[in-house]
Order: structure tokens, then C-alpha cells, then sequence
């Protein structure tokens, strides 16, 4: 069983009740891609849902006789990969003609849901302008911010050096004051 591509353009989910009706969609869907010339492996096969239900055969008394139903879901996926640049707009195009031929074709009891991915290719990613505004703004106001921080910081040493120097001049002006000398005779 072959797994999906790995960034697909389009995936093609099928699914039904009914397992004779959903194979031979699944072969129509997968000759509608041959014919379109898309390039899509074979089905693969995810996990079938199994709902089980159980129910009471009478409604009044005998708890014990019941009866179990069981719906099981099959499920079948197309991947058509993604190309390269060249041919990125008739893929496209492809696509929505499968996806508008199989929808129109699709037989009852059989569902289909079709997701896609938009091709965006590195020299095609266009920034968005409101986005790098408010990153740059963003950016400013940290760095605003971080200034304001080191300013304050800053000033906080500033007085604690202030303070320190202070006391170490008043501590050397009280060293440094010619003490009054007794002259006095003792008795």
C-alpha cells in the first residue's frame, strides 16, 4: 500500500457503508485522474470506523436479551503531489475540473470531501506588511524598554557611589581636623 506523498496538493476522501459501491468509485475516480493527466497513485486504504450499538429487545423487563448492531465505515484517499512551478497552474486547473466532475458523479452512499493546500513557493511569499510593522514596533519598544532599564540602573549606582563617597569624605574630614591640644600644666 502505497503512503501518501508527503505535502500533497489535493487529497481525495471517499467513504461509504457500502464496500462494492465504494470500490468501484474509487476505480472511476482514480481513471477520471488518468484521464486528466494528473499524477495520483493508487488508493490507499486509512483505518475503517467501526461504530457498535446495542439495544434492548424489550422495553420492559429481561435486561439481558439484547441485540448488538454494527456500522462499519470504509475509507479510501487519493494524494495528488505537488509540482513544480511550471506546471502549478494547470495542475490546478486539473484539480478543479476532477474535483467538479467527481462531485457531479458521486453515487449515493458514497461521500466525498476534498481538501487543499495552497502552492506557496519561497520566491512567491509576500510578507504582510501590517505584520512587520508591528514587529518592528515591537522590537523599538523592547529596546526602549531595555534602555530605560539600564538608565535606571545606572542612575541607582551612580547614587549608591555618591553615598559611599560621602561617607568616606566625612569619615576622612573627622580624621583629618587638628584635635584641640591641652595645654593646661597637671596638677
Amino acid at each position: 500500500m502505497p503512503l501518501p506523498s508527503p505535502v500533497p496538493l489535493a487529497r481525495f476522501t471517499l467513504s461509504s457503508t457500502n464496500l462494492p459501491i465504494l470500490r468501484a468509485f474509487t476505480e472511476h475516480t482514480y481513471q477520471t485522474f488518468q484521464s486528466l493527466s494528473l499524477d495520483t497513485p493508487h488508493a490507499h486504504a486509512p483505518p475503517k470506523r467501526v461504530q457498535k450499538l446495542t439495544l434492548l429487545r424489550s422495553p420492559h423487563i429481561n435486561k439481558t436479551a439484547r441485540e448488538q448492531f454494527q456500522k462499519t465505515t470504509h475509507k479510501r484517499e487519493f494524494n495528488i503531489p505537488m509540482l513544480g512551478n511550471e506546471k502549478k497552474q494547470h495542475y490546478k486547473y486539473q484539480v478543479e475540473l476532477a474535483k467538479e466532475y467527481l462531485t457531479e458523479t458521486c453515487p449515493p452512499g458514497v461521500s466525498m470531501k476534498v481538501q487543499q493546500w495552497q502552492i506557496n513557493y519561497a520566491n512567491e511569499i509576500k510578507p504582510n506588511k501590517g505584520l512587520m510593522s508591528w514587529i518592528e514596533n515591537t522590537q523599538e519598544r523592547i529596546e526602549k524598554l531595555k534602555q530605560e532599564k539600564r538608565d535606571a540602573v545606572a542612575l541607582e549606582r551612580s547614587k549608591v557611589i555618591e553615598q559611599v563617597a560621602e561617607e568616606t569624605l566625612e569619615g576622612q574630614a573627622a580624621v583629618d581636623e587638628p584635635q584641640a591640644i591641652n595645654t593646661e600644666p597637671i596638677a
